[in-house]
């Protein structure tokens, strides 16, 4: 794993985006215009392959609506994606011993993942007892549950981190 190579954009190519699940559950009196927030819970794995230069990832996606009054209402949805690339210089930012994923090139990838499904998200939202659902922003590194820890310690092992994270928007 060479710490001095950059990501660099011309050597990643998406190679597939997939929805895995998708479902909204909800009351049928709950009334649309009673949701004014959402809180979200995020899932995050991945698993590199880098004799084919591959990196997927699968983000589950849970989402509540909730009131004025930041309260629960009737109506939840959950979705899992996937999203696998190509990245032709893979080697330089894994470990081939432990086929784990340097810090910089999975917060990349992460980026392009999760802006991706937000987009997806809002448009099978919009019209639905959620309400139009957009995601939060979120630096890459939280979702990689990697984001309080030293420059030093961000290396590939933590990425394998599978962690819920919970935020809200307004």
């Amino acid at each position: 794993m060479n710490e001095e190579v950059r990501v660099d954009a011309d050597q990643i190519h998406i190679l597939n985006v997939r929805t895995l699940q998708g479902n909204i559950d909800c009351d049928d009196a709950i009334d649309n215009n009673d949701v004014v927030t959402h809180a979200f819970a995020f899932e995050l794995e991945n698993a590199v392959d880098i004799e084919r230069l591959v990196v997927a990832f699968k983000l589950k996606v849970e989402i509540q609506a909730l009131n004025k009054k930041q309260e629960q209402l009737p109506a939840k949805g959950s979705y899992t994606h996937e999203m696998v690339f190509k990245v032709d210089n893979l080697a330089e930012f894994t470990s081939a011993e432990e086929k784990l994923l340097r810090a910089d090139m999975g917060s990349v990838l992460v980026g392009i993942l999760y802006s991706t499904i937000r987009g997806i998200i809002f448009t099978r939202t919009q019209g639905t007892p959620l309400n139009t659902v957009i995601l939060p922003i979120i630096p890459p590194l939280r979702l990689m549950g990697m984001e309080n820890m030293k420059e030093e310690q961000k290396g590939a092992a933590e990425n394998e981190v599978k962690e819920e994270k919970t935020d809200k928007t307004s």
